[in-house]
């Protein structure tokens, strides 16, 4: 069941006839009662499950790309500025969504942000090539330059000490959070980097998943900087998200891949949009998944 079919009509009411916008970024709220999407419409929400149409988050970002509530659940950070301008980030209040400050960080798009788990740091991703590692009250830590392109995923290691990084130049960089010295770069995809994705393993090391233009997702150990086996994938993979043991991927032909977390076995695909996907989201209990993209946005069970 499609819980959500009042979202187009949402957008198309929004703006002209022709133009709703593709949803960018999803975020469930921290209690999981709430599903949070962005457009360039700006941000809105939904119960869930269900249907009814919460008011409207205000946010200043000409375009917003992700949507990232700190461990606490009591910011959310809005990430994303103007094309080849300028890439900001908005802390806003949660609940209520009242805007707290903006962050003009970047000379480009701001296409990940993300929270260390202890909620002390956050760090951005952006499309000059940069990343920033910030406090939770928002002072600059360090500005990391390893990449040659623009950088469009950023995750924290379990400890918060480390940062792996990816790109359009190809490579993931792994670095340190608070002095930006670079500790590894894995570069076996051929093309960029679209989304990575750390895996807790229990008392050992963690492992990584990235996926690609390139039409691949590849499991890492990065502690020793190997890679431990790869999926080609009959359509690219754009997002990345975990669900229990399995690796979820939005791809570019509207279907939503299931991987095993250790395997990288692909059992199949499931048509969940029509266009590109763009965001995924797992509901806390882990019986759905909300995606996002070209098509609007639609929650499908997870087996």
């Amino acid at each position: 069941m499609n819980y959500f079919q009042p979202l187009l009509l949402f957008f198309i009411w929004a703006m002209p006839a022709g133009a709703a916008p593709p949803v960018t970024a999803l975020a469930f709220s921290p209690d999981g009662k709430q599903i949070l999407l962005a457009s360039q419409a700006g941000i809105a929400g939904f119960t869930f499950p269900g249907e009814k149409v919460l008011p409207r988050i205000p946010c200043s970002l000409t375009q917003v790309h992700d949507l990232s509530f700190s461990p606490d659940g009591k910011k959310l950070l809005a990430a994303g500025g103007s094309p080849g301008e300028e890439g900001s980030v908005e802390m806003l209040e949660w609940p209520g969504g009242k805007s707290l400050q903006r962050f003009h960080l970047h000379k480009d798009l701001v296409y990940r942000v993300a929270w260390s788990a202890d909620g002390k740091l956050w760090a951005t991703a952006s499309g000059d090539g940069t990343c920033k590692v910030y406090s939770a009250e928002g002072q600059e830590i360090t500005r990391y330059q390893g990449h040659s392109r623009a950088v469009l995923t950023i995750a924290f290691f379990p400890g918060g000490k480390e940062v792996a990084s990816g790109g359009m130049d190809g490579t993931i960089q792994i670095w340190d959070a608070r002095t930006g010295k670079t500790s590894r770069t894995l570069d076996n995809h051929l093309k960029a980097v679209n989304d990575l994705v750390i895996l807790a393993q229990g008392s050992g090391p963690p492992t990584l998943v990235s996926i690609g233009e390139d039409r691949t997702a590849r499991l890492w150990h990065p502690a020793v900087g190997r890679m431990v086996r790869f999926v080609k994938l009959s359509s690219i993979p754009r997002t990345a998200a975990v669900a229990g043991g399995q690796i979820l991927l939005g791809c570019n032909d509207g279907q939503v891949r299931a991987l095993d977390a250790k395997s990288l076995e692909l059992p199949g695909g499931k048509l969940a949009l029509g266009g590109r996907i763009f965001s995924l989201a797992v509901s806390h209990d882990g019986a759905w998944v909300v995606v996002g993209g070209e098509g609007g946005m639609k929650a499908l069970p997870l087996p």
